[in-house]
């Protein structure tokens, strides 16, 4: 029997990343998939300025001979998406924050400024870490499809605008043209954010 692991770097918790692990190997003994969390522990506290946990790990497939798999990776792109993530994404030494949760005097930056650093908003942490992540994947045993979602919600009521509103988006099917995938995040941080979650 073999074992086959892949680590995955250390992805925010906000960062919506749905692993669908499905053995097409087609034998009867198909593989089974494990994910394995390494931090943070069960039951161990996560402290962090921002609402965000970072999670490492690794998934491991053990069978009889390599297997393939899916990987769907799901985007958050709501308008709280425009958030600072807490995080120096782009890298640039810099860390951006929420203008309106720190000391900075009011009309400084727009109202809908919620980084002062898009390149370190949300959208662009789940952008990066989808980028981190097709690193770590084999295109030959792995297909990866990309999809984005966030909701329309009335002004008057806080809820959902429309019963048969659309709030989710395919925008790449199962592939396994990683470029095609990394494109595709590339205009997905261009379009912004929008809409919401809930």
């Amino acid at each position: 029997m073999t074992l086959h692991t892949r680590s995955f770097v250390s992805l925010p918790l906000f960062v919506l990343v749905a692993v669908a692990a499905v053995a097409l190997s087609g034998s009867a003994h198909a593989a089974n998939v494990k994910l394995l969390v390494d931090t943070p522990r069960g039951g161990e506290p996560v402290h962090n300025k921002v609402h965000l946990a970072p999670i490492r790990g690794s998934a491991v497939a053990e069978g009889e001979r390599p297997a393939s798999y899916e990987v769907m990776i799901a985007i958050d792109v709501s308008q709280s998406t425009k958030m600072a993530s807490g995080a120096d994404v782009d890298r640039d030494g810099v860390i951006g924050v929420n203008p309106h949760l720190e000391l900075i005097p009011p009309g400084t930056f727009p109202d809908d400024v919620l980084s002062t650093d898009t390149d370190d908003s949300i959208l662009a942490a789940e952008v990066a870490a989808a980028n981190a992540l097709l690193e770590g994947l084999d295109p030959g045993r792995v297909r990866v499809g990309l999809l984005t979602f966030a909701g329309q919600v009335s002004p008057e009521t806080g809820e959902r605008a429309r019963i048969d509103q659309q709030d989710a988006w395919l925008e790449v099917p199962l592939t396994t043209d990683f470029m095609l995938v990394r494109r595709a995040l590339v205009a997905i941080q261009a379009r912004g954010s929008r809409g919401a979650t809930n």
